[in-house]
């Protein structure tokens, strides 16, 4: 939230309300605002923008490749970081944060070419759901009695419905 007056004195008040609760801020710094793993900032056209944020302490220790696990852990380690890349950083600063990721992984004993993979078949994911997005909708409707129904018959007849037969399909 954004907060403009009087914050510590709110702080206090909160934190005076319960002895086992306790409330703490972080303030904004050149601009610049962590949360969790993002750093939200300002840019030069007063939007904001957004990257994966490490702690200053963060080690870029993974999964080490050597390591006794089975092939998919380790792949699921190089796919996690892979995807929060895409889900956290805005465009601009995608492609440092896929820099990084090679560079962390290889000192983690990972291949650069089996990151790079993983970095493409996520890329090409993300444009390929993108361009499918327009073809097919999801909808989920409660059931009422009768009504539902009427509409699974009107759907069907323009082929435009698919009941789900098992959970795992829907």
């Amino acid at each position: 939230m954004i907060w403009r007056h009087e914050l510590r004195k709110f702080l206090i008040f909160f934190n005076n309300q319960h002895p086992n609760i306790h409330f703490t801020i972080d303030i904004e710094a050149n601009e610049k605002l962590s949360f969790l793993d993002i750093l939200v900032f300002k840019k030069t056209d007063v939007t904001l923008g957004h990257q994966v944020y490490r702690k200053p302490t963060h080690t870029d220790r993974y999964l080490d490749a050597e390591s006794h696990h089975h092939s998919a852990q380790t792949q699921s380690a190089i796919n996690s970081l892979v995807h929060r890349a895409f889900t956290i950083s805005d465009k601009e600063h995608l492609q440092t944060e896929f820099n990084h990721l090679k560079t962390a992984l290889q000192k983690n004993g990972h291949d650069k070419k089996d990151v790079i993979k993983i970095i493409n078949k996520h890329a090409n994911k993300t444009t390929v759901s993108d361009k499918q997005s327009n073809e097919r909708i999801l909808s989920i409707l409660s059931y009422v009695k009768g009504t539902i129904e009427r509409i699974v018959r009107i759907l069907n007849k323009h082929n435009i419905f698919k009941s789900p037969k098992k959970l795992r399909q829907i």
